[in-house]
């Protein structure tokens, strides 16, 4: 289960997915909206310590763990180039 954002973080976040999604859909809701996106936040070291990131996203849940599968095997595939 994904635990929620909380606190300052969930209301800045909040505002940065409004700001994104308005910019890149204008005024599209729902299933007309043409592009998804997620945002991902992290406290810096929390990688290496086992710490969670928050993300927020305008997409449904299942959409965007595909998302992410297929960008985390492009990046693992890559090698770091």
């Amino acid at each position: 289960m994904v635990e929620p954002i909380k606190g300052k973080m969930h209301s800045m976040m909040n505002g940065i997915a409004q700001v994104l999604d308005e910019t890149f859909n204008g005024v599209l809701e729902g299933d007309d909206r043409k592009i998804a996106f997620v945002l991902i936040t992290a406290n810096f070291g929390d990688q290496t310590k086992g710490g969670c990131a928050n993300y927020i996203s305008n997409a449904n849940h299942e959409d965007m763990v595909l998302l992410l599968k297929g960008l985390l095997a492009r990046f693992e595939d890559s090698d770091g180039k």
